[in-house]
This record gives structure tokens, C-alpha cells and sequence, in this order.
């Protein structure tokens, strides 16, 4: 449900769907409802990257969008290498 919110959101508040494009360095397409998780859930991973980016973890970064982004893990999970 959470994820909907999300979607209800970035299409009521234009400045929202923005500022995600502009924090994660990507447009933000948003998805019909049986997409919603899977996007809510690349936003979130891809966000998560931006953060690293921009605390000075460029090698972290990198390591996260490589395995985290790159792949279709359900949240919380990662493969083991």
C-alpha cells in the first residue's frame, strides 16, 4: 500500500516527482499499479546510491548501484558474492 502512496504522491505534488528525478539523477516514469513496488522499490536503491554519492562513498556507491540496482533483489536482500 505504501507504495501506491507513493505514486498518489509523486502525481499530486509535481515537485516531488522532481526533486526524486533530481536527487536519484534519473527521470522518474511512474509506473501503473501493478509496477508500483518494483519502481518504489529501484527509487529507493537509487536514492540510496545519491546518499552514498554525496557523503564522499563514490567507491560505496559504486558497489551498491553495481549489485543492488543492477539486479531484481526484493528490499532488504542482496546476493551473496
Amino acid at each position: 500500500m505504501i507504495c501506491l502512496d507513493v505514486l498518489r504522491a509523486l502525481t499530486r505534488e509535481p515537485e516531488c516527482r522532481e526533486a526524486l528525478s533530481a536527487e536519484i539523477g534519473a527521470p522518474v516514469e511512474l509506473p501503473d499499479e501493478a509496477g508500483a513496488r518494483r519502481a518504489v522499490e529501484r527509487w529507493a536503491i537509487l536514492l540510496q546510491a545519491a546518499l552514498l554519492e554525496r557523503a564522499g562513498r563514490e567507491k560505496a556507491a559504486h558497489a551498491f548501484r553495481t549489485v543492488r540496482a543492477a539486479g531484481s533483489h526484493t528490499f532488504g536482500s542482496m546476493e551473496v558474492m
